[in-house]
């Protein structure tokens, strides 16, 4: 699906190894705020501020890329309100909308009533495709990542160097309608006008190991009780 939202040659080569360039220890927070989604940025910047408050330093730093793969697609179609993650706790919107799950999709559209019809039902989920979607692209990579905690004197506490796999989610923007995914250009050559259709977003960092799905599914847990 991504790749038809795209283009063949974008997804995956070119994605994977656009990631693995932009995957780099950001300079200060506000490259940070660039690179992160809002919410992994505040996850961070709370844990950043206490290792601040004591007067410590830490760098995170991926040293070396061996490899590179797609672990996990995941799609949100239709409006984003009737698709963000939590629905479960606002009222409004478990009353309002259905989630149908597909494998890694997930569906938003209006409720109907019982006497809706299969076609009725088959209807508004061909429309959701159209009203909105975002991607949620889960790369596994398999790095060199160094872990270095330093005092206020300066002083190594912590320094860590290893091999291993990790998992990060990249996150596009949510586009509603859906053809906003691609931004229209308009050319003049040799005096024919060519419209060209180019993608004019980034991707950020939305989730690092699953630290934020876990806890996610830990509320979710509490919800539940």
């Amino acid at each position: 699906m991504l790749k038809g939202s795209t283009s063949a040659s974008y997804f995956p080569d070119e994605f994977l190894a656009g990631v693995c360039t932009a995957l780099s220890t950001p300079s200060d927070l506000e490259a940070l705020k660039q690179m992160f989604t809002p919410r992994l940025y505040d996850r961070f910047v709370t844990e950043l501020e206490k290792i601040s408050s004591e007067k410590s330093s830490i760098t995170i730093e991926i040293s070396k890329i061996y490899n590179s793969k797609i672990h996990d697609i995941w799609v949100n179609v239709g409006s984003q309100r009737a698709t963000q993650k939590r629905f479960s706790d606002d009222k409004e919107i478990q009353r309002n909308y259905l989630i149908i799950h597909w494998m890694t999709i997930r569906i938003g559209i209006q409720r109907g009533d019982e006497k809706e019809s299969y076609a009725e039902r088959k209807a508004k989920v061909s429309k959701a495709f159209s009203d909105g979607i975002g991607f949620k692209v889960d790369v596994n990579f398999d790095a060199d990542i160094i872990y270095s905690l330093k005092s206020s004197e300066n002083q190594q506490l912590i320094y860590d160097q290893v091999r291993r796999p990790l998992i990060v989610r990249f996150e596009s923007p949510y586009f509603e309608p859906s053809n906003k995914i691609f931004k229209k250009i308009t050319s003049n050559e040799a005096g024919n006008e060519e419209e060209d259709s180019v993608m004019n977003w980034n991707w950020q960092v939305g989730d690092i190991d699953y630290l934020l799905e876990k806890e996610d599914l830990e509320s979710e847990e509490k919800l539940e009780t």
